[in-house]
């Protein structure tokens, strides 16, 4: 992308996004990996399925994340003094939504081990009894290699965000010209429809997306975590 027809900040948007979909595609194969036995058929075939069709849950998660940031990018463009604020802002609710994020995709990797269903707020009916809740995490060896797997996650996520975000050169970057307001319209528009997760008019993305194949445990590894812990708030 080319700095006279991107603004830094959508550049930084477009980074931060593959971040996302980076660590998602990473949980997405811890999750094969630890539960794949659970699939009572052969699996190879329906790989490229269940990826695409992944893709789609986690660019529609991401996107999601990724909304309040670009806008903060985007009102930021237009300021000579207090980029330095807006920057650590914007870091700061990503390591916050970030984390929770990635807890979630780590959590639910035992969780469809033991319950084989993915993580929805039916795992927070024990948060009533904290003792219990400790125990079940804490009281079981198993459990601390995704405690493992989710701060190895978190700090590689942190480590990326602050990178892209990094605060050189904050002060020189350009103020908007009418070129860089086209291109992040572009960029949210772009955030709309992979938050949306279809083109359809109708409807938005929705468990049923995930059902591609005959083979429950392929549709259940295309879905994402993060997607069915919020929806199934509703």
């Amino acid at each position: 992308m080319s700095g006279k027809l991107f603004h830094p900040g959508i550049i930084k948007s477009v980074r931060l996004y593959f971040l996302f979909l980076f660590l998602f595609f990473v949980f997405r194969l811890c999750f094969l990996g630890i539960n794949y036995s659970a699939s009572a058929t052969e699996l190879s075939s329906l790989l490229p399925g269940l990826f695409l069709t992944g893709l789609q849950f986690d660019s529609c998660i991401s996107s999601y994340l990724l909304m309040i940031p670009a806008l903060l990018l985007f009102v930021s463009g237009f300021l000579k003094r207090g980029r330095y604020l807006f920057n650590r802002i914007i870091i700061f609710y990503l390591t916050a939504i970030g984390a929770v994020a990635l807890f979630i995709c780590a959590a639910d990797i035992p969780y469809y081990h033991q319950f084989h269903s993915r993580i929805t707020i039916a795992a927070l009916s024990w948060m009533d009894n904290p003792l219990f809740v400790f125990k079940m995490v804490f009281g079981y060896a198993y459990n601390y290699i995704f405690l493992s797997v989710f701060i190895l996650a978190s700090i590689t996520f942190i480590f990326f965000v602050r990178r892209i975000l990094s605060e050189r050169n904050i002060q020189n970057a350009p103020v908007f010209n009418y070129k860089y307001a086209l291109s992040y319209l572009l960029l949210f528009g772009l955030l709309v429809i992979g938050a949306r997760g279809r083109l359809q008019r109708k409807s938005t993305i929705n468990w049923g997306v995930a059902y591609f194949s005959v083979n429950p445990f392929a549709n259940m590894a295309a879905l994402n975590p993060v997607f069915t812990f919020a929806t199934s708030f509703k």
